[in-house]
């Protein structure tokens, strides 16, 4: 359940960043190379993979003036592998 989870945040920032590169006019070679990175792996995070290199992203937002913003959610025990919710 939690890798289904990962899987949809992923795929909601990497349309969310392909959304804002479009919006700027940036072509995905463009955002690599300004970003200091490969175009496969701008092409891997706008397809929503789960595991990339945090260092990485954080330098494609940057590229895109966006941020990470954290918020509370769901969280998952461990034990029982179900999402909870904190009151």
């Amino acid at each position: 359940m939690q890798d289904q989870a990962n899987k949809s945040e992923a795929e909601r920032l990497g349309q969310a960043l392909r959304q804002r590169r479009r919006q700027l006019g940036i072509k995905q070679v463009d955002l690599a190379e300004l970003a200091n990175c490969s175009t496969r792996f701008v092409h891997t995070v706008e397809a929503g993979k789960a595991t990339v290199r945090l260092d990485k992203l954080l330098d494609l937002l940057a590229v895109l003036g966006l941020g990470f913003e954290l918020r509370p959610g769901p969280r998952l025990s461990v034990a029982a592998g179900q999402e909870q919710r904190d009151s």
